[in-house]
């Protein structure tokens, strides 16, 4: 939508950013998706509510992104809390690629905005044998406890796949 202002509503307490539905593609410069989808899995949010229609929030990973962003499912708008519009734009920012998994064609991105699917792990070398060194880390590149965190969980998920092959 060329040409037509964007109004986003932003906290001046906290720097958190209200994005109506389809603003922050054109925010961000990414092509308008038909409606935000809230996946099935999302988390539903305690206390929080859409300031828009007071329907509860849901917490997610943005498509194409590793991003966790709060969005309600009836009006399809989205809370970004402080800096997490510039770790999307980021993600989206680029050029364009190819999910090795589903071949869906979008900005490059850490995971897929069609499948989900993290794109370092699904284009990387099978795993090494046993005899050569473990795998390094894929996520070095993501800081602060976001970066701990999927360490931990590649760890954890690495250690029972080998748990379960020695059985």
């Amino acid at each position: 939508m060329r040409g037509r202002a964007t109004e986003v509503d932003r906290c001046a307490k906290c720097g958190g950013v209200w994005f109506d539905d389809g603003e922050i593609e054109q925010v961000i410069g990414v092509p308008r998706r038909p409606r935000l989808a809230v996946p099935a899995n999302a988390r539903r949010t305690a206390n929080e509510t859409c300031p828009h229609c007071a329907e509860p929030l849901f917490v997610f990973a943005y498509p194409g992104t590793m991003t966790i962003v709060d969005a309600c499912r009836r009006c399809a708008g989205i809370w970004l809390d402080s800096g997490e519009l510039e770790e999307i734009h980021r993600a989206t920012a680029g050029r364009r690629m190819e999910c090795p998994k589903c071949g869906h064609e979008q900005p490059s991105a850490e995971s897929c905005a069609q499948c989900g699917v993290v794109i370092r792990k699904a284009a990387a070398a099978p795993p090494p044998a046993r005899t050569q060194a473990p795998p390094q880390p894929l996520h070095d590149e993501i800081p602060g406890v976001k970066g701990a965190l999927i360490r931990f969980i590649d760890w954890s998920l690495d250690s029972i796949v080998t748990g379960v092959k020695r059985r």
